[in-house]
């Protein structure tokens, strides 16, 4: 429940400290005095909007500071979810920055707006005057149905599967058409890997050709050269072999006698040996540098075989030839691979379809058991408001598709008046009426759900006389299991209250100032007389007040 509320520069509040307690409070002002101020403010804290608009002093920022106590409730597992730190006494607080920037934080930590809204939400339910529109979102009346369910594992245990079955769904989809892509594309992959197939392309041929090629084209020269080079080195008496020979033969003789000349024959036998190797390999190449224009031709025709490939895929080497081809073929190998991938998927649907089906029936009859009796209780509940002739009825189908809430659709039905036609609420119900069904709605909430605080702000509009009793009277019999804050302008309504809130206003010569103060026994007695009678409290009204203030 919330135990304290402050808030400092915010709208026309400087410093305003509130402290609450269990049981039904009621806030009554004037108007204009703060009183929606405060619930605004409140508003922010949950994760509303916030604005630079908001600040009183536009030079300091606003703080919005709440303590709850959630000993009594079962959350330490959203805050071990959202890794927050789980206190008996939880601080929330939310501010405002002279620059527009906003910053949460829960027990000190910093959170974001959406996990603020996540724990706010399980803290506190304001219900505003335009909340009314809320009864006619499905997942307010699923959530006030299905509050009534014995088995409440059920609907858990089938949106769990609802999302596994939404993701699944989806990621069959992103694979049918990757699939069906792949296979538009399927004859173009498969005419590229052909093709680079057939080339039948290999690492290194490229450069082994052009060289070829270059040599095959200066084989005259090549030839010519080798020949000389096998004549120069060879032929008798002249050739450059035999005479080294000579001379490295005559350096021998005289070598025995001096160790340094012996070494010099030695390097020149080296030598002769060398030329003698290299006019062989001369003589060995020379015939191997014939021009062959035959040869000559299949080499430029390979060549252009690998250059146009080259040139189609814009790629300089065979080895980018060869990783473009082994793309092509994984591309190819992709689509068999999707076909069974969808396969698989496939049968992970049809199972988690025939899961959802079965937990939806469960869950359908579950919501048909209960149905009698929440249309009991809102009957009564508005019968006791004044709509003794209104008639309520949950309309829940069976569909054939799933959905987050089930396989049910579902629809609230008014029928207001003896022997008027039951439709959706939205069609025949005014204002007034439409606040009291959604009353009586809350109030089941409160029975069914633990819910710590509540506030209504001025949900009695359009309401009085023993009508207001009554539902005073109901808001304070869910004060008994929850705590119920009331802002509220009827006296009838106002005296009924466990705790009694004053917002008023003070003006300074430079300021407007927004204050909240808890009444005394006395004090409340006059303020309910002054709801009834106005600023003069005549004795009437102290006595009406009197009355009003004895009746529980």
């Amino acid at each position: 429940m919330l135990k304290h509320l402050s808030i400092s520069n915010y709208a026309i509040i400087s410093d305003l400290s509130l402290d609450l307690e269990k049981g039904f409070s009621i806030i009554t002002g004037e108007t204009g005095a703060g009183k929606s101020i405060i619930l605004g403010a409140l508003s922010i804290l949950m994760g509303a909007r916030t604005e630079l608009s908001v600040l009183k002093n536009k030079e300091k920022k606003c703080i919005i500071e709440a303590a709850f106590n959630v000993v009594d409730y079962d959350l330490k597992a959203l805050f071990d979810q959202h890794d927050l730190d789980w206190e008996a006494t939880t601080y929330i607080r939310r501010e405002i920055t002279p620059k527009g920037k906003s910053r949460a934080f829960v027990n000190d930590s910093p959170v974001s707006v959406k996990i603020l809204k996540d724990v706010t939400a399980s803290l506190i339910d304001i219900h505003a005057q335009n909340e009314a529109l809320k009864m006619h979102e499905k997942s307010f009346q699923y959530e006030v149905l299905d509050a009534s369910i014995n088995d409440s594992s059920i609907l858990s245990e089938y949106q769990r599967q609802y999302h596994l079955w939404s993701a699944t769904s989806k990621l069959l989809k992103e694979k049918q058409e990757a699939y069906e892509k792949s296979c538009a594309d399927f004859d173009y992959y498969q005419f590229q890997v052909n093709q680079l197939a057939e080339a039948n392309l290999e690492e290194g041929e490229q450069e082994s050709l052009e060289q070829r090629r270059d040599a095959m084209e200066n084989a005259e020269s090549i030839h010519s050269a080798l020949f000389q080079t096998t004549q120069g080195l060879n032929t008798d008496d002249v050739g450059v072999a035999p005479r080294l020979k000579e001379i490295y033969q005559m350096v021998q003789r005289v070598g025995d006698h001096a160790p340094e000349v012996k070494e010099l024959g030695e390097r020149l036998e080296s030598a002769w040996y060398e030329l003698k190797d290299i006019a062989n390999e001369a003589e060995s190449l020379c015939s191997s540098f014939i021009f062959n224009p035959t040869e000559l031709e299949e080499i430029n025709s390979r060549l252009d075989v690998i250059y146009t490939l080259q040139q189609k895929h814009r790629v300089n080497t065979i080895a980018e030839l060869l990783e473009i081809e082994e793309s092509y073929a994984t591309k190819i190998g992709s689509v068999s691979h999707l076909e069974q991938e969808i396969e698989d998927i496939k049968n992970q649907l049809a199972n988690i379809e025939l899961c959802l089906k079965d937990l939806a029936k469960k869950l359908s009859s579950e919501r048909m058991q209960v149905i009698p009796e929440i249309e009991d209780y809102i009957h009564q509940v508005l019968f006791d408001l004044g709509m003794p002739n209104a008639s309520f009825h949950i309309q829940l189908s069976e569909e054939d598709r799933f959905n987050h809430w089930g396989a049910n659709d579902i629809e609230y039905l008014l029928s207001a008046n003896k022997n008027q036609e039951m439709e959706a609420i939205h069609k025949v119900a005014s204002g007034g009426e439409v606040s009291r069904v959604m009353l009586a709605l809350k109030s089941l909430l409160v029975k069914k759900k633990s819910l710590p605080t509540m506030i209504f702000d001025e949900i009695d509009t359009g309401i009085s006389g023993d009508i207001a009793r009554k539902m005073g009277l109901l808001l304070k019999d869910m004060g008994t299991n929850m705590q119920v804050i009331n802002i509220t302008h009827l006296p009838q309504v106002a005296a009924l209250g466990d705790h009694h809130f004053f917002v008023y206003k003070s003006d300074s010569e430079f300021e407007t100032n927004s204050h909240i103060r808890r009444l005394t026994t006395e004090e409340r007695l006059n303020e309910v007389a002054k709801m009834l009678s106005g600023e003069s409290i005549t004795d009437a009204a102290l006595s009406n007040a009197k009355e009003l203030m004895d009746v529980i």
